[in-house]
């Protein structure tokens, strides 16, 4: 067998894994299924052969409308690169506006490694920021850098995310990564090897990344429909520092609606949004399927009352389904001690929301 023949056969197994017995029949989920493969291939490709070279590491998008993995929010820009642990890394330029930032340090991505974990992160309230609004980070041992990022032999993943409520009003961070000690800079020529060896990985990151995030899925629906639990802190997964989640599935028709109520405290920040079976973002770069503090309505007591369904009630704070029968239900409480607030989900007729609120 050929390099291409490999690379078509290993795509070919992740596309059986559309047609699992768990998959739900719905054909706009299935069509989805076939469509993220393809995003998911633009990510391996990217991590494995256009941007995979170490010595010369570039930072980009890990999420866009038409290319991503899993487990995102609209409210987020995502940036990654490839590294060296054997290297030192000098991480600079304009911090941006986002209110949240988070820059980690990586031992493997989710779908690409056998595991992921965080050997290190810098949070928005531990970077030092100088007078011309840039930041200076040296990964590993680096002279001259006001912020340094642990690092050890094996890392091999910087991941960075921006949070902000409106996008539109904030501007993003812009960063260079380059090689700064530790081993040669500059490209390394491609080789067949390199080349074989990056398809390869990239056609398994279809198949596993897809695995891997339809499974968090999957298990949420082994519990109730339409209801929100918390997740423990010692999840096995490689979440954000300074995020604690509620999680969980809607399963509604069409003239069903999901009622969310709670009661915040004011925190820098919460997002409540829905995601489709494969644990994709509906509306990255946009609003329409997912809330946070800033951009929801409020009732008179402070608290929050949300509504999930197919089609626009007469009240506030709607998410739209987008005509996903199920999917995933996620609540992100970040950057507080304070605890989560209980959240009550019901399902409602569609129609009795027809003049608004209370339900009738």
């Amino acid at each position: 067998m050929g390099t291409w023949d490999d690379f078509c056969d290993e795509l070919k197994r992740a596309g059986g894994f559309i047609e699992r017995t768990t998959t739900p029949a719905h054909e706009l989920d299935r069509a989805e299924g076939y469509r993220y493969l393809t995003r998911l291939l633009r990510v391996g490709l990217d991590l494995t052969l256009e941007f995979a070279d170490p010595g010369a590491p570039e930072l980009v998008p890990a999420q866009a409308k038409h290319f991503g993995d899993g487990g995102n929010t609209a409210d987020c820009v995502y940036l990654h690169a490839v590294v060296d642990g054997r290297r030192r890394y000098r991480l600079r330029g304009r911090r941006g506006a986002a209110p949240l930032m988070e820059i980690g340090l990586y031992e493997g991505k989710i779908g690409l490694d056998p595991a992921s974990r965080r050997i290190d992160a810098l949070r928005e309230d531990q970077l030092v920021v100088d007078e011309h609004e840039c930041i200076d980070v040296g990964i590993g041992d680096v002279a001259g850098t006001a912020n340094t990022l642990h690092s050890e032999p094996a890392a091999n993943y910087v991941f960075i995310r921006q949070y902000a409520h409106d996008w539109a009003k904030v501007e993003p961070a812009s960063l260079t990564l380059e090689v700064v000690g530790g081993g040669p800079a500059g490209r390394t020529p491609l080789t067949l090897a390199a080349t074989e060896r990056g398809l390869q990985r990239a056609a398994r990151f279809v198949g596993d990344a897809a695995a891997a995030w339809a499974a968090v899925v999957d298990n949420a629906r082994r519990g109730p429909a339409n209801a929100f639990n918390a997740v423990p802190d010692d999840m096995d997964m490689t979440l954000p520092s300074g995020h604690r989640f509620s999680f969980g599935h809607f399963d509604l028709a069409d003239d069903e609606a999901l009622l969310v109520e709670f009661a915040p405290a004011d925190v820098p920040y919460w997002g409540l949004t829905i995601n489709n079976y494969w644990f994709e973002v509906l509306d990255y770069g946009e609003h329409g399927s997912h809330l946070n503090n800033r951009i929801v309505h409020y009732e008179a007591d402070g608290r929050v009352r949300a509504v999930v369904s197919s089609r626009r009630p007469a009240v506030p704070n709607w998410i739209d389904t987008r005509g996903h029968r199920v999917g995933a239900l996620v609540f992100r409480w970040s950057r507080t001690d304070l605890p989560q607030p209980p959240i009550d989900a019901r399902v409602v007729p569609l129609a009795a929301l027809a003049t608004g609120w209370p339900p009738r």
